[in-house]
């Protein structure tokens, strides 16, 4: 019987492969699913004030990560991989996730003391700092993560706006 492939196995064999693309190994998790062993790995930008991943960064990080796999003695047979970007429901738990978030609303659970929602405005090793509620350490959040903004409608300059066709609003054809 072969020794199951860890994810650590795996991130020792992907890093420098992601990193050479210019990203960064976020996670990888192995799940056998029959004979075939699924891997998923989550790709971020490798400065955390760059943007986010785009797709076309995420299809080049991929058949990197496929080639570098195809060499993995453990996974010849078969697997299957999926390549993603973080989204915006990923839980806040590290450092490097909470300066990818500067400028966002944060939803915050505390280990001690009272939960609020606020605009996260700095960041340094052990702690994060919030429009209201100031200073507090990473080991005091229990919990943490992104709260999607949308504009509202009378927010929306209408130079803001775009016309996606031309032509009869029921076929999208041209006249």
């Amino acid at each position: 019987m072969t020794t199951p492939l860890t994810p650590e196995d795996l991130e020792a064999v992907l890093q420098p492969v992601v990193e050479q693309v210019g990203l960064y190994l976020e996670e990888v998790k192995v799940q056998a699913s029959g004979k075939t062993t699924i891997v998923r790995v989550t790709v971020d930008a490798l400065d955390v004030t760059a943007p986010a991943v785009t797709l076309d960064e995420v299809a080049v990080a991929s058949r990197a990560i496929s080639d570098a796999l195809d060499e993995v003695p453990a996974l010849r047979d078969a697997y299957t991989l999926e390549v993603s970007s973080p989204g915006t429901n990923r839980p806040l738990t590290t450092q490097r996730h909470f300066a990818r978030a500067i400028g966002r609303l944060i939803a915050v659970k505390r280990t001690e003391g009272k939960d609020f929602t606020q605009r996260l405005l700095a960041v340094s090793d052990s702690t994060v700092e919030f429009e209201e509620v100031g200073t507090i350490s990473l080991d005091d959040i229990r919990k943490a993560k992104v709260e999607v903004e949308l504009k509202r409608a009378e927010q929306v300059a209408d130079s803001e706006l775009e016309d996606f066709h031309d032509g009869d609003a029921d076929t999208g054809a041209k006249e």
